[in-house]
């Protein structure tokens, strides 16, 4: 990943978030750099409403197969034994 100043501000679409949900064992390494820059505070993100659904619709569906703990996206949101 090319290195980011600590005022740079991206903006990350929706497949970003699907490639990570989904496991994409190809992105994990620049995933993973992304997020822990964003965890540290290194780099801001920024996103739009439409994705922040299109990846609750999507993780609605990978809890529906099985693939995601349903607790992350059903009332009460979270799971007592996760946290």
């Amino acid at each position: 990943m090319a290195h980011l100043g600590l005022s740079s501000l991206v903006y990350l679409d929706t497949n970003i978030f699907i490639c990570a949900l989904e496991g994409y064992q190809v992105f994990r390494p620049v995933l993973t750099t992304l997020f822990d820059a964003l965890d540290k505070n290194t780099l801001t993100a920024v996103t739009t409403m439409l994705t922040l659904a299109e990846v609750l619709a999507c993780m609605q569906f990978l809890a529906n197969d099985g693939r995601i703990l349903p607790c992350l996206v059903s009332p009460p949101y979270g799971c007592p034994n996760c946290n």
